[in-house]
């Protein structure tokens, strides 16, 4: 990031101070991880990177400096700014945070844009600098419009003179400072519509298709396929557990058998170092093999003492992170439990439920299935559980 060659300074505002409750995933979508990088990092290296920006500020949801600042560790920020209810209160306060003159040329992008070119970015900053209003990108309309009423179409709009508005969006400091304190400026969904109410000149000039924001996760899955740098792969995890005698004396509550993280009533328990859960053995291997990680053995061996009796829950957990700091996503989850007793199918769904919450994922990417081995081998003799998990991961391709 380097000076402009205008004596006006060029600072882009990244607004990245929404919840995106449309998205609907557990955090904002601007923390999602796209090709390897948040959505935040991409929106703004795009700027920081640019040569005529001399400076980014970003827009942050209240309480989430320190996450926001964790993913554009080692990225040039001029300084963040808490953001508000709406859009509009977030610009609102990074223009006022910031430390601008009122002829300095302020870019106002919407973090959830994380595609943005280089090429629009300057051709914005060149004619925001010839400008005497605000100056966005857009895209002529090209969908027929239509007028409804619930599940009745009543009329046609024409599209000639429709655009869908793109960010950034570009204007002169004072402008926008004032535009965004006027007592109409609650409603606005952008910073032209308020500027458009002042009376002042906005034009438009040529969007990209590619500037595409990020609204659902349908969105997120189209921008992987645009930037084609994801792989699906696949682990597969088997594993092998003894059924053995409960301690003397062990009361009829301590009579349980752990699988899937679940605690069920049963006569025999499992041997093993852990608390010698099948299923989630199971699971971290196949984790692992879909990162080429190795196995549980290499990561949580039994000769460590730290692990005897330990939750498995832990080790599905740590395998997890291991993919995330690969920016890794769990696609799906298919678990086999092999056992003549106890009989898996009155637990299925509480199991499932249990592995989606360790996981963190939705119970509806994860299946669970019950067999029996028709009384034949160990398995049908009773003497031990066998499960069996199979796992798709998306990853970054890595070329």
């Amino acid at each position: 990031m380097s000076a402009s060659s205008s004596s006006r300074r060029v600072i882009a505002l990244i607004v990245a101070g929404g919840m995106g409750e449309r998205y609907g995933a557990e955090s904002p979508k601007q923390y999602e991880m796209l090709a390897g990088q948040s959505v935040l990092r991409r929106a703004v290296a795009a700027f920081t990177q640019h040569d005529n920006i001399d400076a980014v500020w970003v827009v942050h949801p209240k309480g989430d400096k320190k996450r926001s600042a964790e993913l554009l560790e080692g990225v040039d920020i001029a300084g963040y700014a808490v953001g508000g209810t709406t859009r509009q209160l977030s610009v609102k306060a990074g223009l006022k945070a910031m430390d601008a003159a009122d002829n300095d040329i302020i870019l106002i992008h919407d973090a959830a844009r994380p595609m943005v070119s280089d090429a629009l970015i300057s051709r914005v900053v060149m004619q925001a600098l010839e400008a005497d209003g605000l100056v966005l990108p857009a895209l002529p309309v090209t969908d027929t419009l239509k007028v409804t009423a619930g599940q009745l179409v009543l009329d046609t709009v024409s599209r000639e003179r429709l655009i869908a508005v793109q960010t950034p969006q570009a204007a002169p400091y004072a402008m926008l400072r004032d535009v965004h304190n006027s007592k109409d400026a609650a409603d606005a969904t952008d910073d032209a519509m308020l500027c458009e109410a002042a009376g002042h000149e906005v034009v438009w000039l040529e969007g990209e298709a590619s500037n595409r924001k990020l609204t659902t996760p349908e969105d997120k899955a189209i921008m992987e396929v645009m930037m084609g740098t994801y792989e699906t792969r696949v682990g597969m995890g088997t594993d092998v557990h003894q059924l053995i005698d409960h301690p003397a004396g062990a009361t009829i509550e301590e009579q349980i058998i752990t699988l899937g993280g679940l605690n069920i009533p049963h006569s025999k328990r499992l041997k093993g170092h852990s608390d010698a859960d099948v299923v989630l053995h199971a699971v971290v291997d196949a984790l692992l093999g879909a990162m080429g990680q190795g196995d549980i053995g290499d990561h949580f061996p039994p000769s460590e003492v730290k692990w005897k009796n330990a939750d498995s829950a832990v080790f599905v957990k740590r395998a997890k992170e291991l993919g995330e700091e690969k920016s890794g996503e769990i696609v799906n989850l298919d678990v086999t439990v092999m056992s003549e007793a106890p009989k898996i199918a009155p637990y299925r769904d509480a199991i499932r439920q249990k592995i989606a919450n360790i996981l963190g994922i939705m119970p509806e990417r994860i299946n669970v299935k019950a067999t029996t081995t028709e009384g034949l081998g160990f398995t049908g003799r009773g003497e031990g559980i066998t499960a069996q998990a199979i796992v798709s991961i998306k990853l970054p391709s890595e070329g």
